[in-house]
């Protein structure tokens, strides 16, 4: 295969651009943050001291049963680091958690991945960094919220799985993660089933699942609740007709597009829609959409002219990885009949991003069309800086989204606001 000549100077300094502003559209107007139950419940738990700071199970999830303890820990932790007191504290020790994060990646592209595969690495996470949905859930307090640093860690192992240290990792990091929330479970499993699959010998399993046994210590409390008559999942938490939803992949695909904020919206999307000058909000999600269009218009030419025989399984480390993401995890998660949220996503945070760069830039190919490529994706980078700045001032002047599932942000709330799960 044809090396790659040099990263351009613009992409990095494209790159250095995203990551800034993705770290202020964060940190923006901290006050502002969505707080209902959930966050509250962590809030109030991750301020508690003594005997009880580390319990063995934390809140109860959407499926009706207890989380694992280390979903707690995390926030109790990141309190006690940062010196939070106030909801804001907290959740500005979740943004800028994610805001490393998504260095922490761009380290690990430019430290371990190929110099021919690194460019779809970096678009990934000028992506990420800009991305309303990705902004929204990095200014929570929530479970999710705090996936993305996992993952990072994740990857590392994952990335030197043939090495004794980097198994172990990946097997600590990989155990940890579906304990901070269950999507992360089927992060791991999507990774070590594809590797299984087809990569088994470079994988050091006895290191791996030394790691696993480790990480999976915390869990050990959860397991006797569970063992000792957890109660049963709720009504419709599984649904055989999920499997033909495809939702994993819907919002797999969408993410990346800057698509998909009527899900925090609720009834308050279409008015946000017409707000700026001309409807400019709705004029730049319907440039989303076409630049969207566009892209995988690209993507399907490439295909065409490349073949891509080895697209289902990956042709070098970068496609592997993402494709165990995709389709391993995917098909996993969709398996399982559990309802799929774009929340659970964040589990493989920031591989949807890199997914597409790469279908995008990687490998060799016709460079007409990675030239048309890097200008769709600096416009919609663009698209995605001004829909997300769009949003957080459309929160900022209304008080948050009351009804919807943003909700009424913090600092709209009255004094001594009651919360209902």
């Amino acid at each position: 295969m044809r090396e790659h000549r040099p990263l351009p100077q613009g992409v990095w300094i494209g790159v250095a651009l995203a990551l800034v502003a993705g770290a202020a559209l964060r940190l923006a107007w901290g006050g502002d943050v969505e707080f209902k139950y959930d966050e509250h419940w962590l809030f109030e738990h991750a301020l508690v001291r003594g005997s009880g700071a580390f319990p063995g199970v934390g809140m109860r999830s959407s499926v009706g049963i207890l989380n694992p303890g280390l979903s707690v820990w995390v926030f109790v932790v990141l309190a006690r680091v940062t010196g939070a007191v106030t909801p804001i504290d907290l959740a500005r020790a979740v943004q800028i958690l994610n805001i490393l994060a998504l260095a922490a990646v761009a380290l690990f592209a430019l430290a371990a991945v190929e110099p021919r595969e690194r460019e779809a690495w970096m678009w990934g996470v000028a992506l990420a960094s800009v991305n309303p949905m990705a902004i929204v859930l990095a200014r929570k307090i929530w479970q999710q919220s705090v996936l993305p640093v996992f993952t990072a860690l994740v990857l590392v192992g994952w990335w030197n799985r043939g090495k004794p240290w980097g198994a172990l990792w990946w097997g600590v990091a990989g155990a940890c993660v579906g304990q901070v929330h269950a999507a992360g479970f089927f992060m791991t499993a999507g990774l070590v089933a594809w590797a299984f699959l087809f990569d088994r010998r470079s994988v050091r399993w006895r290191w791996w699942m030394a790691g696993a046994a480790a990480g999976l210590l915390p869990l050990v409390p959860w397991l006797l609740y569970v063992a000792g008559g957890a109660t049963a999942a709720a009504p419709g938490a599984i649904a055989v007709l999920r499997l033909l939803e495809l939702r994993y992949w819907l919002f797999w695909a969408l993410e990346p597009l800057g698509l998909g904020l009527w899900a925090s919206l609720g009834d308050h999307f279409t008015e946000f829609l017409a707000t700026g000058p001309w409807y400019a909000v709705g004029i730049l999600h319907i440039t989303a959409v076409v630049l969207g269009l566009t892209l995988y218009a690209v993507v399907v030419a490439r295909a065409r002219q490349e073949g891509w025989s080895r697209f289902p399984v990956g042709a070098d480390r970068t496609a592997f990885t993402t494709n165990a993401a995709c389709i391993g995890c995917g098909v996993l998660m969709t398996a399982s009949m559990a309802a799929i949220h774009p929340s659970y996503l964040n589990a493989v945070f920031p591989l949807q991003f890199v997914w597409l760069a790469y279908l995008l830039l990687g490998g060799a190919g016709s460079e007409a069309l990675k030239r048309l490529a890097r200008r769709a994706l600096t416009g919609l980078c663009l698209v995605e800086v001004l829909i997300s700045a769009s949003f957080l001032q459309y929160i900022h002047v209304r008080g948050g989204a009351p009804g919807a599932d943003y909700g009424v942000a913090y600092s709209a709330q009255p004094p001594g606001q009651t919360f209902k799960p």
